[in-house]
């Protein structure tokens, strides 16, 4: 009787003794909250960096406690590799396609005077706007501007997308004469006819900075005193001839 005692009391010392160590680890490896900084991205953080299909896309990492940091930037990707995008605390990436958001973005922070390290996730939105690339009810129009005076042969046109003023703000224009001579670098066509080398028809070009995708509309010039812009549909860009010609 006196033996099992014994061995029960050693048996019981000996899992008091295991628990106490088990708790010790769990404790030691604890970190609170309050130890982790407060990262910035600017501009996504707080908040959302809204971006467009094609544009670039920038915001810098920063931390504002009075320590001193190391920043990157990171992508993880699904194989849980990781590709560095940025060795400091800028992100810069030229000309972005949605396909290179299909996986997070990371700025990670480096503290320095224990090597601890945080990340914090760029969150990206998707700015809302009209895909207008293929889309047939997309015109092109030619209008007359006030100072024109046909009679006194000046002819004022400009060449414009109606009835959505920003729509104009994602197209570079430009006119074009018969022979495909760049006579002018923006929407306005301003002629003094003076001799009869001056009529014919003049192009208008709206080439959308995004896609390449080139709409026409054409407005022919002559004596008489009015004149109408045709509408020609948009034209796939596929041709060097006319992007090569210049003035």
């Amino acid at each position: 009787m006196r033996l099992l005692t014994c061995v029960l009391l050693l048996v019981f010392t000996l899992t008091v003794r295991s628990d106490e160590y088990e708790e010790d680890i769990s404790v030691g490896g604890y970190h609170p909250d309050e130890e982790r900084p407060t990262i910035f991205l600017t501009p996504g953080s707080p908040g959302q960096l809204e971006w467009s299909e094609g544009d670039d896309l920038y915001s810098r990492c920063s931390v504002q406690n009075g320590e001193h940091y190391y920043f990157k930037w990171i992508r993880r990707l699904p194989d849980r590799t990781v590709q560095e995008l940025s060795q400091n605390a800028l992100l810069f990436l030229p000309k972005v396609r949605a396909s290179e958001l299909q996986h997070p973005i990371y700025c990670q922070v480096t503290r320095e005077s224990d090597g601890a390290v945080f990340e914090e996730l760029l969150n990206v939105r998707v700015a809302e706007y009209q895909d207008y690339t293929g889309s047939t009810e997309l015109q092109l129009t030619i209008r007359s501007l006030p100072a024109e005076d046909l009679s006194q042969g000046r002819v004022m046109r400009q060449c414009l997308f109606e009835g959505d003023p920003a729509l104009n703000d994602q197209f570079d224009f430009r006119w074009l004469d018969q022979s495909g001579r760049v006579v002018n670098n923006g929407d306005a066509l301003i002629l003094l006819l003076e001799n009869l080398v001056d009529l014919g028809n003049y192009t208008c070009e709206a080439t959308n900075r995004q896609t390449g995708t080139i709409y026409q509309a054409r407005y022919h010039v002559t004596r008489a005193s009015r004149s109408q812009g045709r509408i020609v549909g948009p034209l796939s860009f596929c041709t060097s001839s006319i992007a090569s010609r210049s003035s």
